[in-house]
């Protein structure tokens, strides 16, 4: 059998001749093997680059192949198939209701759970973690392989003894957990059979990608990889002979921060638009986004804001604060301020001077106590009840989340939209106990672990983007703070229950595959042709170093006899501002004096 064919895309710059080149590549390797375009399928590794594909083969005109990632594919080909209830569902909400209820039906995990309950709460965290990321390595494999592989692993894992013992047994649990939920969701991209395939690889060979060409190949359909994915042993080799990014130090945050703002503008002032701002350092990142905000700069930031930072999060924490035993007056006084804000303040300095309050005031804060009733109480219920509770003591305030953008999310998060969560939800929450301490630790944990992000500006001048996101998009020029040694580059240290040495044999994310993906991530950002680098080199206190991904790509140009940019001092413009002499201010009192002036 001849091999795949392949075409290399490894080394060509990432400007606005890229993706025509990609769809002029597909369309002339479709017309020689006599492929009717509209018959194909090119997958890609990641949704941002639909649009930029989608729109470089619209440009062509005539048919187009069918542009998708493997997720939208599979989408496409199906409705989803519900989970089982207490089964993996994909929604961390309802896994993290799962999870906590399956290893609570273990003798070992009850008790843990009677003898610390934060304990109690990271073994869940891991559980989940461990079976999600297994899930996801079986779906990778064709349907005929997976037997073997669970299998495989149940070998590999170290035996339940010994020290580590616990740990050892939420892995074995958590394989467990996700070979019974393995519900056989990609099966539909295995049997679906397009007359050509075409894979292109960003960061690194996609595994689902790669085997479902490969058996598409052995089948004896074409098959087309574009191979643009840096070298794995030296992945900054290939484009040390592009033009050089600029890069910069400078002394703290705030100079970094204000020295990226500037390249922004000037990219922008050069008509150089969408500019991409690299989120790697959120902290960095935070600032240089508030600086472009004062200038009046159009932003869609992809990363999203973590729910529980938004006001209409904050809504719901101070209702179930003022629900809470012991509540005062400053607790009640904030959840009235949510529906009746005149009546509130109204309240409230009444109570601040001891005066008597107005009988309107009063009968607003009883009406909220009245309806807040329904959520006090000292008694364990099941989580589904607490959630109608919620839903009761505030309508005003649920009819206010509803009118916001951020508010629909969080009631979303909360399964307060009415849509009811779907039946693996609903089961999840029908077999959680809590109390209102844990209902609020609930809520408070599902506004943690979920995002917003704000619907992006039209027309867009910069898009806020992580680095793993930003590969073979079309950008104008691209800002990179936070290239030091601790955000860039850095080791990970991220928990897990699976051994390196089996996460490694079994191509599962481990933390030796994340630096790789790091690695090959940032040599694609190399291909850009404006890149501005910036890093600085103290954290309050801690100095910083260049990072060293930067170093060895400096060093892969200085072996290709390119010359390596100069790591420059940031230059922020000095305004000069004349001095003004200050009169003092002298106080005249004519008028108030009184006319007459007694003895006394």
């Amino acid at each position: 059998m001849t091999a795949i064919e392949r075409r290399s895309l490894d080394s060509e710059p990432v400007d606005n001749d890229f993706w025509p080149a990609v769809a002029t590549a597909v369309a002339d390797w479709l017309a020689r093997r006599g492929v009717s375009v509209r018959d194909a399928v090119l997958l890609l590794p990641q949704a941002g680059l639909l649009a930029p594909a989608r729109l470089a083969f619209a440009r062509r005109g005539g048919w187009q192949p069918r542009v998708d990632t493997p997720d939208t594919l599979l989408a496409s080909l199906g409705p989803v198939l519900a989970a089982q209830p207490g089964m993996l569902s994909g929604d961390p909400n309802t896994d993290r209701l799962s999870a906590a209820t399956l290893l609570r039906a273990q003798a070992a995990g009850a008790a843990l759970a009677r003898r610390d309950a934060q304990a109690f709460e990271a073994a869940v965290a891991l559980l989940l973690t461990t079976a999600q990321a297994l899930q996801h390595g079986a779906q990778q494999l064709p349907p005929a392989e997976r037997d073997t592989w669970w299998a495989g692993l149940r070998d590999a894992l170290p035996p339940v003894a010994g020290p580590g013992a616990t740990e050892r047994w939420l892995a074995r649990l958590a394989l467990e957990w996700a070979a019974a939920a393995e519900a056989r969701q990609s099966d539909r991209l295995w049997a679906h059979r397009p007359a050509a395939w075409i894979g292109l690889s960003g960061a690194g060979d996609d595994g689902l990608i790669t085997r479902l060409l490969g058996q598409a190949h052995a089948n004896g359909v074409p098959v087309l990889w574009l191979d643009a994915a840096p070298g794995e042993g030296q992945p900054f080799d290939a484009v040390a002979h592009l033009p050089p990014p600029s890069c910069a130090w400078a002394e703290d945050l705030e100079a970094e921060a204000g020295a990226a703002a500037l390249k922004v503008l000037d990219a922008l002032a050069r008509q150089r638009a969408p500019v991409a701002l690299i989120a790697q350092d959120r902290l960095v990142v935070r600032r240089i986004r508030a600086l472009l905000e004062r200038a009046g700069v159009a932003l869609t930031d992809e990363t999203g804001w973590t729910l529980s930072t938004t006001r209409a999060a904050a809504h719901v924490m101070t209702l179930l604060g003022a629900a809470a035993p012991g509540a005062g007056r400053d607790a009640l006084i904030e959840a009235l301020k949510l529906e009746a804000g005149g009546e509130a303040a109204a309240l409230e300095n009444a109570w601040r001077h001891e005066r008597l309050p107005a009988p309107t005031a009063v009968r607003a804060a009883e009406q909220l106590q009245d309806r807040l009733v329904g959520l006090r109480g000292s008694g364990r219920r099941r989580l589904l009840d607490w959630v109608e509770a919620l839903a009761a003591a505030a309508p005003a305030c649920m009819a206010t989340l509803a009118a916001d953008p951020a508010g629909r999310a969080v009631l979303a998060a909360l399964r307060l939209d009415g849509a009811g969560g779907g039946p693996t939800w609903r089961a999840a929450a029908a077999a959680t106990s809590l109390d209102l301490a844990g209902f609020t630790a609930w809520v408070d944990s599902s506004l943690e672990g979920a995002s917003f992000v704000v619907p992006p500006a039209d027309p867009t001048q910069v898009v806020i983007t992580p680095l793993a996101r930003a590969t073979f998009r079309p950008f104008g020029a691209v800002v990179f703070a936070g290239c030091d040694d601790r955000h860039l580059g850095a080791s990970s240290a991220e928990p897990t229950l699976i051994p390196e040495a089996v996460t490694s044999a079994f191509d599962l994310p481990g933390a030796g595959q994340r630096r790789c993906r790091e690695r090959r991530d940032f040599a694609q950002l190399l291909r850009v042709p404006e890149l501005h680098l910036l890093h600085r080199t103290h954290d309050a206190d801690e100095a910083l170093t260049l990072s060293p991904l930067v170093e060895l790509a400096w060093h892969a140009r200085r072996r290709a006899g390119q010359p390596a940019p100069d790591n420059s001092a940031v230059a922020l413009p000095i305004g000069r501002v004349e001095r003004q002499t200050q009169v003092r201010p002298s106080p005249v009192m004519v008028a108030s004096l009184p006319p007459r002036l007694s003895a006394s």
